[in-house]
Order: structure tokens, then C-alpha cells, then sequence
């Protein structure tokens, strides 16, 4: 696994120093090509390594915890305007309470920014998949951002 990050992450490189959309479009293919190891059955806490490693995942901090949040660029089936999705694991939604009334500033200020908290297992697969099948409605996926804090 050690030599696919690596060499992902000297695409990576390559990818933030390329100006033209169409190649920026391609390298974030391959980086969700590579987030697909899940389909390979390879263990979803090394997936979420290798995806925070290349950029993939960002984070968030709530009560002094980092929780891994992915950025996704999306339509609706029947619209083509672009929207930009943050998606986050349920274990930040849990962290928040349970009851809404009594989350703090800082939850609520999170959550405004979170479109939909996904199963653990479900937030490692490629944002395609993600897109069609485990958001509150099916999407169609365009491409997904590279973190900014990583």
C-alpha cells in the first residue's frame, strides 16, 4: 500500500501544478479509482489512511477531535448545476449529542456546513458510488475536491 500512496502522492504533485481543467479532471479520476481499494476488500482504516494521505479527506475539529470530511462536486439528474457537497462520517453526527436542542454553537455551525453523514464503511467508497447510492437522493458525479488543510 505504502508504494501506491507514494505514488499517488507524486501525482498528487503533479495534479496542483497542472493548469488546464480536462487534466485536473483525469488525476481526480485516478484518485477516485484509487479510493476504490474498496472493492478489493482491503481494510477500510487503510483506505481512510491512504485517502488522508493524498488529500482526499479533510477534517474537521469538534471538541478537540479531528473527524474526516470529503468534499463532493455534484448535479441532480435532472439539473446541470454544480454543487459542492461536504459529506462527513456519522461518528461526527454522534459526537454532536442526542438531542439536536442541545447541541452546542459550534455543532450547529459544522452541521450547517455538512450535506449528509454517511456509515463509516460507506464513506471510504469512490464519490461516484457514494453519489448514485447512499446520499438522500441519487446524484450524478462530476469530481471530487482535493483537501485544503492536508
Amino acid at each position: 500500500m505504502s508504494y501506491l500512496v507514494n505514488k499517488i502522492k507524486r501525482k498528487l504533485k503533479k495534479y496542483l501544478a497542472l493548469t488546464d481543467k480536462k487534466s485536473r479532471d483525469i488525476f481526480r479520476d485516478r484518485v477516485d479509482l484509487f479510493v476504490s481499494l474498496k472493492e478489493k476488500s482491503i481494510d477500510d482504516s487503510r483506505i481512510m489512511e491512504a485517502g488522508i494521505e493524498l488529500g482526499i479527506i479533510d477534517f474537521v475539529i469538534y471538541n478537540d477531535k479531528k473527524y474526516p470530511v470529503r468534499t463532493l462536486v455534484l448535479t441532480e439528474k435532472d439539473d446541470d448545476t454544480l454543487h459542492e457537497f461536504k459529506i462527513a462520517s456519522e461518528e461526527l453526527f454522534f459526537a454532536y449529542g442526542e438531542e439536536i436542542n442541545d447541541w452546542d454553537l459550534e455543532a450547529q455551525h459544522i452541521d450547517s456546513e455538512i450535506y449528509f453523514y454517511l456509515e463509516p464503511s460507506a464513506f471510504v467508497l469512490p464519490g461516484k458510488e457514494i453519489a448514485e447510492k447512499h446520499l438522500d437522493i441519487a446524484f450524478k458525479f462530476i469530481s471530487e475536491e482535493i483537501a485544503t488543510t492536508v
